[in-house]
């Protein structure tokens, strides 16, 4: 898998930028808030980087959008991901709750390897 990123990085230089971090990180996984992934640097060297979600994401009436200081998980539980996709149940202004799915990828970016909204 390294391998097909260090060649993806070769082929497109340009994909580093605020969105789209799946195609150039590998082992992403999700901790309480805090997203974590192995992405490729400019260089091409590989390393671990993290992210709090919540400075990328907000809750909006139990529905979950890319906003920078969003703090959704103040009212987002249950969370999982499945790719780059994140599910999780939101809360409603009326305190009722949405299961909620967002593409991280609009969200989330590698910048020279270290996970940025």
């Amino acid at each position: 898998m390294r391998l097909a990123l260090l060649a993806l990085f070769a082929v497109f230089p340009s994909v580093f930028a605020v969105s789209g971090f799946i195609s150039t990180c590998e082992n992403v996984s999700l901790s309480g808030s805090t997203l974590h992934a192995t992405c490729i640097n400019e260089g091409g060297g590989a390393g671990g980087s993290s992210l709090d979600l919540n400075r990328c994401i907000t809750n909006n009436n139990g529905e979950m959008f890319c906003q920078f200081g969003g703090s959704a998980f103040g009212s987002c539980r249950d969370c999982r991901l499945g790719g780059s996709e994140l599910t999780c149940t939101c809360t409603r202004a009326n305190q009722q709750t949405d299961v909620s799915s967002i593409d991280l990828n609009g969200c989330v970016g590698n910048l020279d390897g270290v996970l940025a909204c």
